[in-house]
């Protein structure tokens, strides 16, 4: 997990950016995730890679500005893959609730934040919402109410 989402992401874009900076117009887009605003108990490397992707893809964009070159990460949460199934997960409330985007609607918000340059996109009215105000509450408390989520849900799945 820390070889893709962070040694081979951050080399991908050291062998690429050059060019595009040289070509003077490129667009990166990075996938991140919610979870990287998040502390994540339990998936604790998940997470965290996902803030590397985030912090990298806006530290990378404020780098580049000028010079034609554009960073988007996009930042989804639960969103329909096949994941859930492989992982047994079917019990879980985001299913049974339907409440993960599709990855179709996902991908089409991605590319269009592309194209318009943003730094960061993060699908659905919920999770920008969880995105913006999480900034307000402190670690501690985000930890404990994940740890909470984490717990109900690998309750149910293996239940």
């Amino acid at each position: 997990m820390l070889h893709l989402n962070i040694v081979a992401l951050t080399e991908l874009t050291r062998l690429f950016v050059k060019g595009m900076v040289d070509r003077g117009e490129g667009r990166i887009l990075n996938i991140s995730s919610l979870a990287a605003f998040l502390p994540g108990p339990y998936m604790a490397v998940y997470y965290a890679s996902k803030a590397y992707v985030t912090s990298f893809s806006q530290a990378i964009a404020n780098e580049l500005k000028s010079t034609g070159v554009t960073v988007t990460a996009v930042c989804p949460g639960l969103t329909k893959t096949g994941f859930q199934q492989d992982v047994g997960g079917e019990k879980s409330n985001a299913v049974r609730f339907n409440l993960m985007a599709s990855s179709e609607s996902v991908a089409e918000l991605a590319v269009k934040a592309m194209l318009e340059g943003k730094e960061i996109v993060v699908p659905g009215i919920i999770n920008s919402s969880i995105a913006r105000t999480s900034r307000f509450i402190p670690g501690s408390v985000k930890s404990r109410i994940v740890k909470k989520m984490q717990e109900l849900n690998r309750m149910k799945i293996f239940n």
